[in-house]
């Protein structure tokens, strides 16, 4: 729903609290969306790189590697010739790589989300509702007014 339709079925007088609820529910699930993206793309990231990266790193520069792309970066500059180019190859491939599979999760789960909106708004016992619903709009004007 978007924010002119939210606040064009309010009353004047709750337009404050509806815009308040509206901005409170964006910047949460801006928040949340951000938070969960991220978990996936580092989980793949982490998975990528471990499954990508050279034999002979030095104890604990992998799992350092793991935790950012800046810092594999840094620790790849650090190590000695074909071995730092090594780290800054696999990290960046397996970013890559994870951006891409996190892309493709969300565009899954976008595509799962439209079916089933399109088909619960083309279910029968859904359109029977939104006919009782007008139905009963047409009848008493005034109480569904009210009831917003």
């Amino acid at each position: 729903m978007t924010n002119d339709l939210i606040m064009s079925s309010v009353r004047p007088e709750q337009s404050g609290q509806a815009a308040a609820v509206s901005e409170t529910a964006y910047e949460l699930g801006t928040a949340f969306g951000t938070a969960i993206l991220g978990s996936v793309l580092l989980g793949f990231y982490r998975t990528g790189l471990a499954g990508t990266a050279s034999a002979g790193l030095p104890g604990g520069v992998l799992e350092a590697a793991q935790e950012t792309l800046a810092g594999a970066l840094l620790y790849a500059r650090e190590l000695p010739g074909e071995l730092g180019e090594a780290l800054a190859t696999a990290a960046t491939d397996a970013f890559t790589s994870a951006l891409s599979a996190t892309v493709r999760s969300l565009l899954r789960l976008r595509r799962i989300s439209t079916v089933d909106r399109t088909w619960s708004s083309s279910h029968p016992g859904v359109r029977e509702e939104q006919d009782r619903l007008r139905r009963d709009a047409r009848k008493d004007p005034a109480r569904c007014r009210e009831a917003r």
